[in-house]
């Protein structure tokens, strides 16, 4: 839910319009860490390069990034990767009832 939070401010005029990108990414002056401090410039030379097209994609990421989150897509998905229902499951049964769609249960390979 935070994460949507965050998406909708990204939708607003003042960030929309790259407004405000110098103030959200010029913080790195102040940041002595060189991995950190050179991480934040390079975000800070990308965004201001064209910020009207960094925001808007940011706005785009988050607000996906949020839905799979709130939809439980990022989770779904990392299971199916992950092969969690291969053993000791429901995907097991399903697997010879689906015929052809046997694919959907889960990416490993199903033993007939």
């Amino acid at each position: 839910m935070i994460w949507a939070i965050d998406a909708a401010f990204k939708w607003l005029p003042g960030f929309i319009h790259g407004q405000k990108l110098d103030k959200e990414l010029g913080g790195g002056s102040d940041i002595h860490t060189p991995v950190i401090h050179q991480w934040l410039r390079m975000w800070h030379g990308i965004g201001t390069a064209g910020p009207g097209a960094f925001a808007v994609g940011t706005a785009i990421v988050e607000t996906l990034i949020a839905a799979g989150l709130l939809l439980g897509v990022i989770a779904a998905l990392a299971l199916y990767c992950a092969a969690a229902g291969s053993t000791w499951s429901l995907d097991r049964t399903l697997c010879g009832r689906l015929g052809r769609y046997a694919w959907l249960t889960s990416p490993a390979p199903h033993a007939g």
